[in-house]
């Protein structure tokens, strides 16, 4: 092979793989800084925040939490790994339930990522819109890729990603409950004891 043709397959090689990267680049989802908020000082001087990030869910509709979720309350339900993702199905149908018994409730799954590259961030999203036919499902499941996941975990004060955690927000991002795990009967109770509360007063 001469010289001159050589070059010119190397030049399109080079063409293809830059169009390809371009292609990962506009099509894979955007990572996220953290940014935490401060809220007041309770009686008990604790006070925990949902911290500023930003993401989408898998309509490809972009989202900055926690100002866009929806409602007067909100139920995140966040897992960190594929099996946990697994696990937060648990929660749906209870989520469900208590968005239909409590007006202006609603719910999420947020799934945490770390800032990976943009082909495996595009290739996770592929995965999951993949394994979530449902559209109604598809818009509340949120997939946040955040450049600094310790901050994060450190806003919301969650020792480690072992297990999926819940979060009862009010609006604007204020934290009125957590849990931990899959949904059992006793994480049930306690979340829906704090709900009847909210509501009852009002």
């Amino acid at each position: 092979m001469s010289p001159g043709k050589r070059w010119w397959i190397a030049g399109v090689a080079v063409l293809l793989l830059s169009a390809g990267a371009a292609f990962i680049l506009s099509r894979a989802p955007a990572t996220s800084s953290v940014v935490a908020t401060h809220c007041l000082i309770t009686s008990d001087n604790t006070c925990l925040r949902f911290p500023t990030v930003s993401g989408s869910n898998l309509l490809d509709e972009a989202f900055v939490l926690p100002a866009d979720f929806e409602g007067d309350y909100g139920l995140v339900i966040m897992p960190f790994d594929e099996g946990q993702q697994m696990r937060a199905e648990s929660w749906l149908a209870p989520a469900q339930e208590w968005a239909a018994q409590y007006p202006g409730l609603t719910y999420y799954n947020t799934a945490i990522f770390t800032d990976i590259n943009p082909a495996v961030r595009l290739f996770i999203r592929g995965g999951m819109i993949v394994a979530i036919p449902d559209s109604a499902l598809r818009r509340l499941t949120i997939t946040l890729f955040l450049e600094d996941r310790e901050a994060f975990l450190t806003a919301l004060a969650i020792p480690d990603i072992e297990d999926m955690q819940i979060f009862l927000l009010k609006a604007g991002g204020e934290i009125l409950w957590r849990g931990r795990g899959a949904y059992s009967p006793a994480q049930g109770t306690a979340l829906d004891a704090v709900l009847h509360n909210l509501y009852a007063a009002g």
